[in-house]
């Protein structure tokens, strides 16, 4: 980052102080100083690290551990703790507790450390959400989903995303 004070003083200490010198002097010294500030600009936001963006099918089951939905995932970005995405369900065997407040986007956050992802299935929601509380693992994420509500015992049930 100095390097790009130090040439960006330079550009101007030429043009105000040398102003008979050649003007392809000027204009390499610019392209020099473009060429950097669109290196600077594009370098300057964390990447993910953990190869978790991607598409996933993810199957739900409820406490008798027999398939309730099918759908699709994609986490979109992962930035930081952060990850975005959407789903969508390709089935929907049986209803279940929370199904109707499943809008199709999600965030979540990433613990690196224990290689774990929390996903709200409803974000900016107080309550009536669905949890996918995973485990990073080589080509799949694996846990327990389970719904929170006032005055609604949370009931935890097994969720698999396989990468597709």
């Amino acid at each position: 980052m100095k390097f790009f004070g130090y040439l960006l003083s330079d550009l101007l200490n030429f043009t105000l102080l040398n102003p008979n010198q050649s003007a392809m002097m000027f204009k390499a010294n610019l392209l020099c100083f473009l060429i950097l500030a669109l290196i600077m600009g594009c370098s300057g936001s964390p990447k993910s690290e953990s190869g978790i963006i991607g598409d996933y099918e993810f199957t739900m089951y409820d406490s008798s551990n027999s398939k309730i939905a099918i759908g699709n995932l994609t986490i979109q970005s992962h930035v930081g703790e952060k990850v975005i995405g959407t789903y969508q369900f390709t089935d929907l065997i049986s209803e279940f507790s929370g199904y109707g407040t499943m809008r199709g986007k999600f965030d979540g956050k990433v613990n690196e450390s224990e290689k774990m992802i929390l996903i709200n299935t409803n974000p900016g929601a107080a309550d009536n959400n669905i949890y996918f509380n995973v485990k990073i693992e080589k080509n799949k994420l694996e846990g327990e989903w389970y719904y929170t509500g006032f005055r609604q015992n949370m009931v935890y049930n097994n969720v698999v995303l396989k990468r597709k």
